[in-house]
């Protein structure tokens, strides 16, 4: 993982050190969850390792001086060179009292989200005061060091599961919802991608609903080897290994695609779930 701290010759480069799999005790996650890990579905390590790598690191920028840090993933690719500057362009049209901005997300065709069932926040951003579909994903946000704190401080009434679903605002399902939320927005349009998947993603429709191609579940050796291998071993091997951001999307992806839910949300008698299109959108 990245921390910027503002082309990237201006801003401060730092690289974090990801949770590894061998790492993920409850020892190591129980001071950021008052309710403590997901038991009603099954969770890798991998998973808890890429949860502990963001809660980690918003906790250190929440001791950190005043000023705005990117966090990023970091099997990213910029989808522009000038991104960096701006999503420094699209906080500034922010309301003063932002905690969170989301600039890298899975998004729909084309990497966008367009406020779609979420409230608009000027020309280029919306509030996300709801979980979202369109916005899953964690490639890259902007906090504050206040903002780092509320997060947190939403986070402890959550419990400990998918990084990005748990960071999202208004959830109280059963009697796991936070009754505290951030000041999360998030761009209309994602400005990163994965490295892995890019010029890989193609859209077909079936029955007025878009889903993903396989060609986008899949990693590309055949130009990526390298990363490819890198991937795989990060996300098998035992002793290092963490769950990716795109390890996380192709999990995701194909529980959505086989029940209409997501992995965390299970219906109240633990039973498996059945599709409902009526209220669903498909992660793409």
């Amino acid at each position: 993982m990245m921390r910027i701290g503002g082309n990237m010759t201006k801003y401060n480069v730092e690289r974090w050190e990801a949770t590894k799999m061998w790492q993920a005790t409850p020892a190591a996650y129980e001071p950021f969850s008052r309710r403590g890990r997901n038991k009603n579905i099954f969770m890798g390590k991998g998973t808890i390792a890429t949860y502990l790598s963001h809660v980690s690191l918003m906790k250190h920028i929440s001791e950190s001086k005043q000023g705005v840090y990117f966090i990023l993933e970091d099997d990213i690719l910029p989808k522009f060179s000038q991104w960096a500057d701006e999503a420094m362009c699209q906080i500034r049209e922010l309301p003063k009292d932002w905690d969170v901005y989301k600039f890298g997300f899975f998004g729909g065709a084309g990497g966008k989200g367009d406020c779609k069932e979420i409230q608009e926040a000027g020309k280029f951003s919306c509030f996300l005061h709801k979980h979202s579909f369109k916005y899953m994903g964690n490639q890259g946000y902007a906090l504050t060091p206040k903002g780092a704190a509320k997060m947190l401080e939403h986070l402890q009434d959550m419990p400990v599961m998918d990084i990005d679903g748990a960071m999202m605002s208004g959830q109280a399902w059963g009697n796991q919802g936070s009754k505290i939320d951030a000041n999360y927005y998030v761009a209309r349009h994602t400005m990163l991608q994965h490295d892995q998947s890019y010029g890989s993603e193609r859209m077909h429709a079936n029955g007025g609903r878009a889903f993903m191609d396989k060609m986008a579940m899949d990693c590309d050796m055949a130009q990526k080897q390298e990363l490819c291998l890198e991937e795989y071993k990060q996300n098998h091997d035992n002793e290092e290994g963490r769950e990716s951001s795109w390890e996380a999307k192709k999990r995701i992806s194909r529980h959505f695609l086989k029940t209409g839910k997501m992995p965390w949300e299970v219906a109240s008698n633990n039973k498996a779930v059945g599709k409902d299109w009526s209220r669903m959108a498909a992660l793409v």
